[in-house]
Parts: structure tokens; sequence; C-alpha cells
């Protein structure tokens, strides 16, 4: 699924909801302020498309963006209290939580891939099977005909 696409897409994603904060919000107001954060479109859409590995990396990039909104405002003494830590913490555990879940789906479904073709190979192998057996009736029918032929010949 894309490979490892996503080690440039999540840095292109936040660089440009970080442009689209400083280019359109000026002041003292960051992203993170904002309830729900948009952060949250970046862990649900990598982890969901990708997997664990792009889920904890877009839960750690959204945590540092987060602070980082928090620093730059100006709001310092939010690192003091354990609580401010709580959404950064919950971008990374959601990130990988879904990531995890995907992960499991998509081990799944390459099972059953496996699984299908497998079946599909032996629907191939009965099929040519079948064929060489409607080849042999063929053969042994004519054979049967062939003597019938002769004996009702004969018969007469």
């Amino acid at each position: 699924m894309g490979g490892r696409s996503y080690y440039y897409e999540i840095p292109v994603f936040y660089a440009f909801l970080f442009i689209v904060e400083r280019s359109f919000f000026s002041g003292q107001f960051s992203l993170s302020q904002s309830t729900p954060s948009p952060y949250w479109l970046g862990v649900l859409l990598f982890s969901l498309r990708y997997g664990v590995g792009a889920g904890l990396l877009s839960g750690s990039m959204a945590a540092g963006l987060s602070m980082r909104g928090a620093f730059s405002s100006g709001d310092l003494y939010l690192f003091e209290d354990v609580d401010f830590y709580a959404l950064p913490a919950l971008f990374i555990l959601v990130g990988a939580a879904s990531g995890a879940v995907v992960d499991r789906f998509l081990h799944q479904a390459r099972s059953l891939e496996s699984k299908l073709e497998e079946q599909r190979e032996k629907i191939r192998s009965v099929l040519k099977e079948l064929e060489v057996q409607q080849k042999s009736s063929r053969a042994i029918e004519q054979q049967v005909v062939s003597q019938m032929s002769s004996l009702v010949t004969l018969y007469q």
C-alpha cells in the first residue's frame, strides 16, 4: 500500500498546516488551540491509511506541533501542568492504536488473498484434470461405439 511514502507525506501535510497557521492566523492564535485540533486529521488519515508506523510518526508530529503552538503563544506555564501532556500523548496513542488495528486488517486481507490464490490454483488444476478426463472419456466412447458397430455388423 504505497510502500513507505508516508515518510514524506506526513511531514508535507504538517508543513502545510504550519504554513496555513502562519499565513492566515497571525498573532497569539495557533491551530493547537482550536477544538477539535486539526492535527487529528493527519493522525487519523495516515494511521488508517498506512498502519502503525505512520500512526506513530503522524501522532508524534502532531504532538510536537501541538506543544510548539503552546510554546510559541507564550503559554509556558502549561508545560508545568501534567494535564497539558494528555492531548499530545493522545495523538501518539490514537495514531498507534488505530494503526495497529489497520495493520491487523491488512495482515488478515493478505492472508485471505493468499488463500484465495491457492483455491484458484486448485480450481485450475481440477479444470485441467477434468479436461483430460473428458478427452479420455470421448476416446473411450469412440472405441466403444466403434466396437459396438463392429458387433452389429457381424451380427447382421
